[in-house]
């Protein structure tokens, strides 16, 4: 019984694992290798190791759903040093070296050896055998968004190998890693420190957008003379001997020798690659006239993947999503929905658009909104009356997920967070009491854009590009003005600048938003609901209480899109105000932008 627990004593303790949406990050920190490993390690290198070697040491970063991921250890980064002893600068460090330390150390020409004795290596992480490689490309780390005070979930420093150069400097790796809710930092670096002689730092940073499945490697590598260094650091009134010791301090002063960015292709973009290249194909079945700028911008795509695309490719997509709509909505609606075929014969006659439907055609008399519309298309009138029209759109759009902060009226009160850091109010209505969303910033303006977006489908279809883009420009507008008054008001962030950065990323989110629902409103109810899981549900398996998530509730605000999208294109533009506000009164129709029962019964949940 003593011998079992001796040995369970002297188990190495498991790796640290953390998991973040569908990204694991693995850590591992043990004592450094005995005798036997660091003999069978210096044989299979074929160079003698570090005076400290962590060899069971590393850090790893994994997406499993992708099959993408890289990791960090001391083997392969010691791969990397030179052995042949061929790099000439590095020999002439050591002659230096050998010159500066003659009269003070015997035997100093043992430290000339035939491969780089300082351990110096461009590492930059091993790649799992079946990943993408990442490519090069001029996309660079969002630093702002890295300086945001988020909440760390995880932490770790590792530590991969170090050596003291016989008492005459150091030369160590080691690897930090930070998660925080929506990305991850990892930053391998390599300092070296060889006394009077050089400094030299070689920095590899890993970024990860959990959110966008973005991954960017940046590699800098800086370089100076010792006595160089000294020189710059004179002039200060801080101590010398402390700044040359701290590599933060010193990364400030080296001047960079070598820069390099690469970036793993988001699976969004190879997506739509794919799914122009369908309709493309399928161009006769579909009745979608491909005019040559869709060609233009699948071509560029191939060529730079980051490049955004055109406004007049994403209306063309929701375009062909409507005039496809007809065709697929009984073979999609049952993918993702499971709901039985009962239902389907039952519902869907009174949900079904007719075929080919042109939605600038009405019987109904055309309203003096309606006309002011028609006969200024692109005109300075038009765009007042616009403004005012997509406001009340706009209103109806950001009410049903709106929430309340009642702590700002109690002085002294403390806000309550959410494990992500963000403040938690209170709300009311079917998103947050039936769907279990958290009532925050982030819930209300994904959700409100869901139904900016259902109501920009709808304007694609006016007979006027120009009065399309002229909603749809006030729409975005209304938005971001009210955006802006819930930071200050709602949640204190009084800084302008702060605000400023806070919009241009939600401005990104939306145009992330509008190509999302876009896929799914074509490939089917299976595409379109992992769009909202993405984007309304954070892509994470779990509420925000932790609970496990009902993902019937996703199929019901599928099924919620469908019937609004439907129920929209039965609508002249004079009565969309009326429609998705509701004309009130007893016996009138309530807005369409709301649960219905028959939500339930499109999802298979009644």
């Amino acid at each position: 019984m003593a011998t079992d627990t001796t040995t369970e004593a002297q188990m190495p303790p498991p790796p640290q694992t953390f998991v973040r949406k569908g990204f694991t990050i693995t850590t591992q920190k043990l004592p450094i290798l005995k005798a036997a490993p660091i003999e069978a390690m210096a044989n299979k290198l074929g160079i003698t190791p570090p005076e400290m070697i962590f060899g069971d040491n590393f850090v790893a970063i994994d997406h499993n759903a992708s099959g993408w991921g890289i990791s960090f250890n001391a083997y392969d980064a010691l791969d990397r040093v030179d052995k042949t002893g061929a790099a000439m600068l590095k020999v002439a460090y050591s002659k230096e070296w050998q010159k500066s330390r003659e009269h003070t150390h015997e035997g100093i020409k043992e430290v000339v050896k035939p491969f780089d004795w300082s351990y110096s290596t461009d590492y930059k992480g091993t790649l799992r055998s079946d990943a993408a490689a990442l490519s090069s490309s001029d996309v660079q780390i969002p630093i702002e968004l890295l300086k945001r005070p988020d909440p760390i979930l995880f932490f770790d420093d590792v530590v991969l190998y170090e050596d003291e150069l016989a008492d005459n400097g150091i030369s160590m790796l080691s690897c930090k890693i930070r998660v925080m809710p929506d990305r991850l930092l990892l930053l391998a670096r390599f300092f070296m420190r060889l006394d009077n002689v050089v400094f030299r730092l070689r920095d590899t940073r890993i970024y990860v957008d959990f959110n966008k499945a973005e991954i960017i490697r940046d590699y800098q590598a800086r370089e100076m003379g010792y006595e160089d260094v000294r020189k710059a650091l004179v002039t200060g009134r801080e101590d010398i001997a402390a700044i040359m010791r701290d590599p933060n301090r010193l990364a400030q002063i080296l001047p960079l020798v070598d820069i390099q960015f690469n970036c793993h292709v988001k699976k969004t973009t190879v997506s739509y690659l794919l799914f122009e290249l369908t309709l493309w194909r399928n161009r006769e079945r579909t009745g979608i006239v491909l005019y040559p700028i869709l060609v233009k911008c699948w071509l560029s795509q191939l060529i730079n993947p980051h490049k955004q695309y055109k406004s007049v490719h994403t209306r063309s997509l929701s375009l062909a999503a409507h005039r496809r709509y007809d065709d697929t909505w009984k073979d999609s609606s049952s993918s993702l929905l499971g709901r039985s075929e009962d239902c389907a014969s039952q519902c869907q006659p009174n949900l079904r658009p007719s075929a080919r439907r042109n939605f600038s055609a009405t019987t109904a008399a055309p309203s003096g909104i309606l006309n002011s519309l028609a006969s200024r298309k692109g005109g300075a009138a038009e765009t007042y009356v616009s403004y005012g029209f997509t406001q009340k759109l706009y209103e109806a759009c950001s009410s049903p997920a709106d929430y309340r902060i009642p702590q700002l009226a109690q002085k002294g009160a403390e806000i309550p967070k959410t494990a992500s850091g963000e403040d938690l109010g209170v709300g009311e209505g079917w998103w947050y009491k039936d769907l279990d969303l958290p009532p925050t910033f982030s819930t209300w303006s994904q959700v409100t854009f869901l139904h900016m977006y259902l109501l920009t489908v709808r304007l694609r279809a006016l007979p006027s590009i120009e009065s399309v883009r002229t909603h749809s420009r006030h729409l975005v507008d209304h938005f971001s003005l009210n955006a802006e008054e819930r930071m200050a008001t709602l949640h204190n962030i009084s800084s302008r600048s702060i605000r400023n950065k806070y919009l241009k990323d939600l401005f990104i989110q939306w145009r992330g938003v509008v190509a999302a629902y876009d896929e799914g409103l074509v490939k089917g109810d299976a595409v379109l609901g992992a769009a909202v899981w993405r984007n309304i549900w954070k892509a994470s398996a779990t509420t925000h209480d932790g609970q496990e998530l009902d993902w019937s509730q996703i199929a019901t605000v599928v099924a919620y899109m469908r019937r609004v999208l439907s129920e929209l294109s039965e609508m002249s533009e004079a009565d969309l105000v009326f429609g998705v506000e509701g004309a009130g009164g007893k016996g009138k129709k309530s807005s369409i932008f709301g649960f219905h029962e028959i939500d339930l019964k499109l999802a298979g949940r009644k």
